[in-house]
C-alpha cells in the first residue's frame, strides 16, 4: 500500500466521490469548504493506493491531545480485506511519532459494522455525543 498527501493543489475528483458517497450528506463538511480547511487547518488528508489503484484516504486533524479522525473511508470494492485496519494502523503509527499518544474518532451508534471494526483495532468507548443529528460513540485508541 502507498500513500499520497492530498493538497488543495492535487485533490481530484475520485476522491470527492468517496467523500460524497461515504457519508450521509448530514455528517459531511461541504466538499468546497473542506478543500479549503485543508491548508487552513492542516489536515493530514492521505489518499492511499494499492499498485495504481486509488482505495480510500483519511482526514485526520492532528490535535493534542489526541489525532482527531474527522472522515475515513475505504471503496466498497476493497472492503472486507483488512484495509481498514492497515490505515488506522498507519494513522496511529504516524500519530506516535508526532508525540501524540491517541487516535479519536465518532461512530454512529447504527453503524455496528463500523463500531466492531473500531474494536478489533483496539478502539474503546470514550462518552456519547450528536454529529450531523446522529447519536454518535466517541472512540478512542
Amino acid at each position: 500500500m502507498t500513500t499520497k498527501q492530498i493538497t488543495v493543489a492535487n485533490v481530484n475528483e475520485q476522491i470527492k466521490l468517496l467523500y460524497q458517497t461515504a457519508f450521509p450528506e448530514d455528517e459531511q463538511i461541504p466538499w468546497e469548504d473542506l478543500v479549503r480547511l485543508i491548508g487552513e487547518m492542516h489536515l493530514d488528508f492521505t489518499a492511499y493506493y494499492e499498485g495504481e489503484n486509488f482505495i480510500g484516504f483519511t482526514i485526520v486533524f492532528p490535535h493534542e491531545p489526541f489525532n482527531w479522525y474527522w472522515y475515513f473511508a475505504v471503496l466498497p470494492e476493497y472492503r472486507r480485506r483488512g484495509i481498514a485496519k492497515r490505515l488506522i494502523e498507519a494513522t496511529k503509527a504516524k500519530a506516535d511519532c508526532m508525540g501524540i499518544p491517541c487516535v479519536g474518532l465518532l461512530v454512529d451508534k447504527g453503524n455496528p459494522s463500523g463500531e466492531a471494526l473500531y474494536s478489533s483495532v483496539g478502539l474503546r468507548y470514550a462518552d456519547a455525543s450528536m454529529w450531523g443529528g446522529h447519536q454518535m460513540k466517541h472512540l478512542i485508541l
